[in-house]
């Protein structure tokens, strides 16, 4: 695999973006979303996907942000994502072994 293709359902003038890497590469994919106590089921508010490019969990990502209603271009790490305060990342979820 060389690309991920992001679907963003919102945005009529880009509905997608993708990221292309090297095969050395190593892909993520995840929703980011939160549940309020009393809420019946949950809000998603990112969809995001990654490419790590080293061994220290270095990733470049795009996101689509729900509340922003727009495509993010981001430099990140899978043991700390800043973005959003996600925090450490369960590589062995996302089949990633650095």
């Amino acid at each position: 695999m060389v690309g991920l293709r992001l679907l963003c359902p919102f945005n009529r003038k880009y509905p997608c973006r993708e990221l292309r890497i090297p095969e050395s590469y190593r892909f993520l994919s995840l929703r980011f979303g939160r549940v309020n106590a009393g809420m019946k089921g949950g809000l998603v508010e990112a969809h995001i996907i990654g490419a790590v490019y080293n061994i220290n969990g270095d990733c470049h990502c795009k996101a689509w942000d729900y509340d922003r209603q727009e495509i993010l271009d981001f430099d990140d790490n899978v043991h700390n994502m800043k973005y959003k305060n996600i925090g450490k990342l369960a590589l062995e979820v996302q089949g990633i072994r650095l």
